[in-house]
């Protein structure tokens, strides 16, 4: 029986000078948006040292926690955005994104790069996003990124690229409101209706929708759960570390602070694993901490919106 295969199609500039691959969604198939890039003007850009200010801003006063970076990098990078909007900061969202999940020719190579989370040594994700500024320097207008969870300062799009190992992954440039992106469903791709399986390594493929922090995302507040899953991480790692090295009381901890939705839900106390159970009242402030730190970000976000 004869099989139709049926490919998402983007818009390719490659570039061959490093082996990322720059590429622009030109067709969604509808489940979103198509996200959109709103050039820039003149008086937009930014100088080099005001690049340095946002950054330094955004690392130092935004109270953001950038160490715990084991997903919900597009929540912090939303975040940073309402608060550069409500400084009429012009901005953009860069996307880096494993090749798998722009066509399933390419072979999977996820962006990973060093944690600073304190516990394992490096953290691969099937995407990255972080904050973009374009700056005047005179004779030609160059990219800079904002992500304090790779670098503890400003750096070019290239270098940016480059601390995420991943040569062959294929990024993109789109306006700030997008806040996350659309994939085919993960598990199986049909064919003449029929369902197949796919491995379940495999994340699915871009559809080229985006959606807006908005409807379900808004209201049950996933970016400020996020945020505050990041401060609270951070400040269990520094506990847990605290314990025996060859405890168990360490290790289920330790997995769990790896594993962000995990993590998210136990402090939720939505799903607690039989093996954080004997711990309750060991996590029990640190649940209480996440519920201040939510409302908090809430209430801040909200302001800037």
């Amino acid at each position: 029986m004869e099989k139709s295969i049926y490919l998402i199609i983007f818009l390719l500039i490659v570039n061959l000078s490093k082996g990322q691959t720059k590429f622009t969604i030109s067709y969604s198939q509808g489940f979103g948006s198509l996200p959109t890039f709103s050039n820039y003007t003149d008086d937009q850009l930014v100088s080099m040292k005001q690049a340095v200010d946002i950054f330094n801003y955004v690392k130092n006063e935004t109270g953001i926690e950038f160490k715990y970076s084991y997903a919900g990098c597009e929540k912090r990078a939303h975040a940073v955005s309402l608060l550069l909007n409500a400084k009429k900061i012009k901005h953009y969202k860069i996307w880096n994104f494993d090749p798998m999940l722009v066509s399933l020719f390419n072979k999977s190579q996820k962006p990973t790069a060093t944690s600073k989370a304190g516990l394992s040594p490096n953290i691969s994700w099937a995407y990255h996003v972080a904050i973009l500024v374009f700056v005047n320097e005179g004779k030609e207008v160059v990219p800079m990124i904002v992500d304090p969870a790779l670098s503890d300062e400003l750096i070019t799009q290239q270098k940016w690229l480059d601390l995420q190992n991943a040569p062959t992954s294929y990024f993109t440039i789109i306006d700030p409101v997008w806040y996350n992106y659309a994939t085919t469903d993960k598990f199986k791709y049909y064919c003449n209706n029929t369902a197949y399986p796919l491995p379940p390594c495999m994340d699915g493929l871009l559809t080229g929708d985006f959606f807006r922090n908005d409807g379900i995302s808004l209201q049950e507040m996933w970016v400020e759960e996020a945020l505050a899953v990041n401060e609270v991480a951070i400040k269990m790692i520094k506990d847990v570390l605290k314990e025996n090295p060859s405890s168990e009381k360490r290790k289920v901890f330790i997995n769990l602070i790896e594993n962000f939705d995990s993590l998210t839900n136990a402090l939720k106390g939505t799903i607690v694993s039989d093996e954080i159970k004997p711990y309750k009242d060991f996590l029990a402030p640190f649940q209480k901490q996440f519920a201040s730190s939510k409302s908090a970000w809430k209430k801040r976000l909200d302001a800037v919106r």
